[in-house]
């Protein structure tokens, strides 16, 4: 399988209304408010969105031509920035960004691969926080 934007949704995480939250229509009548309350930044269903990855999924970096494996699940946490979403997740350090959820989840993937690329490269002289990183992030993904 690779990644491509169009099968994102089929590919990557088990129904899409899953990560997508479910407005209530906010009543319009304000006759019940006595003071002027200033509208909310953000709504609060909107801060963290999981994308759950599945195992077994092959990823491909377009950058760099290298596959990956997903060996055990995990989600990915999307926040809703200014500029787009910023995806993260715990199995790594890195995080990216992107104007759709999508790209964003597609750039946090291909940047795993990146760095297991990096990580293989530079194993012997890892500091000891790097190496608990890498062995971590060898738990859930490996490249084919």
């Amino acid at each position: 399988m690779n990644l491509h934007p169009s099968s994102f949704q089929q590919e990557f995480y088990t129904g899409y209304s899953s990560v997508t939250p479910n407005f209530r229509s906010a009543s319009t009548d304000t006759s019940s408010i006595t003071c002027p309350l200033p509208p909310p930044k953000r709504m609060q269903a909107e801060a963290l969105l999981p994308v759950n990855v599945r195992e077994e999924i092959i990823v491909k970096d377009s950058c760099s031509g290298s596959c990956a494996q997903i060996l055990r699940p995990f989600s990915i946490m999307l926040s809703l920035e200014d500029e787009g979403y910023l995806a993260t997740s715990g199995i790594s350090d890195i995080y990216e960004t992107g104007e759709t959820r999508s790209k964003a989840v597609t750039r946090y993937l291909s940047s795993l691969i990146d760095e297991l690329l990096w990580f293989q490269q530079k194993k012997e002289n890892l500091s000891a926080h790097l190496r608990k990183t890498y062995q971590t992030l060898q738990m859930y993904v490996v490249l084919v």
